[in-house]
């Protein structure tokens, strides 16, 4: 028995997956190369190795979890990219580009299954979420509490169905380049030019998050009724994927049999 970190009541606990169970699977190498174990990059430890462990907590009454199931995981699990393809990027490549810049495109999402919109915008704050609340040990903490708590009670009442979006901002950045799909980056929160981001990403899909004074006024123009934007592009391409090898190169020590594996210069930090 314990209490359940969103509905709040005394209940016995399920087992939770930060990142969905389902994920994991798809997050392994191709089966023709032996289907190798994910590389979990843990930045709070400033590791990075190959590992099959699944960061899992008893947080949720069942349900609870069932509710996390059958409004967002259930959803992304027809979408996200796989080895065998990658639904939600064949059909935002089908929309309207309503815009591009820095290789960055800007979709008209107006044509997907509103159900497909709205299991996606539940499973990113679902994620955010989760992040902010859990119990994490040592060092390994990527969010810190990022959310704060008014945007933690605002989140988790819109999770329960209680209430509607708030003042916020989810922006999805779809990866077109299917060899870059089978990584996980745990939820973080940083500030750049004075703006909080609040970002993680799972099988080729990029979850932006901007709440209230960090939304801008180009974005507040973009974004519809449903506060929710998407983008395409290839995300070898982009600054997010340029400094995330940064990072790994001059911060991470690396573990085990994934030295042999990386780059020089990722392996030279571990030094």
């Amino acid at each position: 028995m314990g209490c359940c970190a969103l509905c709040k009541s005394e209940a016995d606990l399920i087992d939770s997956h930060l990142i969905p169970k389902s994920a994991y699977k798809h997050l392994r190498g191709l089966p023709k190369n032996g289907g190798g174990s994910p590389i979990r990059i843990d930045g709070g430890q400033g590791s990075a190795s190959q590992s099959d462990l699944q960061i899992t907590q008893y947080l949720l009454c069942r349900v609870c979890e069932d509710l996390f199931s059958k409004h967002g995981e259930k959803v992304i699990g027809r979408l996200w990219g796989t080895h065998s393809g990658f639904p939600l990027v064949n059909q935002l490549l089908a929309c309207e580009v309503r815009g591009s810049h820095e290789g960055y495109s800007l979709h008209d999402h107006s044509v997907l299954d509103r159900k497909d919109v709205d299991g996606l915008i539940y499973f990113a704050l679902s994620i955010f979420w989760r992040a902010h609340v859990w119990n994490w040990t040592g060092k390994t903490d990527p969010y810190k509490k990022a959310l704060g708590s008014k945007y933690e009670q605002e989140i988790r009442e819109f999770l329960l169905g209680l209430q509607s979006l708030g003042d916020m901002l989810l922006m999805l950045n779809v990866n077109t380049n299917a060899e870059l799909n089978s990584f996980a980056r745990l939820p973080q929160a940083y500030r750049k030019n004075g703006v909080t981001h609040h970002v993680f990403s799972l099988l080729g899909i990029e979850f932006s998050l901007f709440l209230g004074g960090s939304i801008s006024p180009e974005q507040r123009s973009l974004m519809g009724k449903d506060k929710v934007l998407f983008a395409t592009s290839d995300i070898a391409k982009t600054n997010v994927f340029n400094g995330l090898s940064q990072f790994v190169q001059t911060k991470i020590s690396v573990k085990g049999k994934l030295k042999d594996k990386m780059p020089i210069r990722a392996r030279s930090s571990s030094s």
